[in-house]
């Protein structure tokens, strides 16, 4: 790893460390030039906004905290968002980091699970194709965008905060929610056993 890199790499563990005490709004670039050893200056040059320090360090907790489980089929679906669900749960400031990075205009080809280019629309997408090879691209997609919304932190964070849900009633509505979805697809498209288990 360069020195860039590892620059970047330390800064993103200190505003992740700093979440446990403070907001992230509550962040500023001199403290963590302070807490690397670098100029306020440095950490500009690596993070040119709060977007994109927003943003890496979705990525690092994503990483270290709510990595999703593999899955290769409904039931794996349905099991992996909710052990992320209970894991958001367990840490719920570093969940509401993932939530907002999500609504941000990307800022980087990365993106936090549920996002473009994650392992886990990744792994929708992949369960999509083998589920209903007779849906259209529009509608793959279609379907697998909202699906990855409804396991998404921000879901989570809305059940949570308007609702006062748990992680496992927040679970619940994600899976009457894919059922919605499942349902909406063209009549014909679906084998039977993929709507099995989805609220249907």
């Amino acid at each position: 790893m360069s020195d860039a890199a590892d620059t970047a790499s330390a800064i993103v563990a200190a505003a992740a460390a700093q979440l446990g005490r403070i907001g992230f709004d509550e962040i500023t670039y001199k403290d963590l030039g302070s807490a690397v050893g670098v100029s306020e200056r440095t950490v500009y040059r690596h993070f040119p906004t709060r977007a994109h320090l927003l943003v890496r360090v979705a990525l690092d907790l994503e990483s270290r905290l709510f990595a999703p489980a593999a899955f290769t089929s409904w039931e794996g679906l349905y099991d992996a968002v909710a052990a992320r669900f209970a894991a958001f749960a367990q840490h719920p400031a570093e969940a509401v980091i993932l939530a907002r990075s999500a609504s941000l205009s990307p800022v980087g080809a990365e993106s936090p699970a549920g996002g473009a280019g994650s392992f886990f629309s990744a792994a929708v997408g992949a369960l999509l194709e083998e589920s209903a090879p007779g849906l259209n691209g529009r509608d793959r997609r279609r379907t697998a965008s909202a699906l990855c919304y409804f396991a998404s932190a921000q879901f989570w964070a809305r059940c949570r905060a308007a609702f006062g849900m748990s992680a496992e009633d927040a679970a619940a509505s994600f899976r009457t929610a894919a059922g919605q979805v499942l349902a909406a697809a063209p009549e014909g498209t679906w084998p039977q056993q993929a709507l099995a288990g989805a609220g249907q």
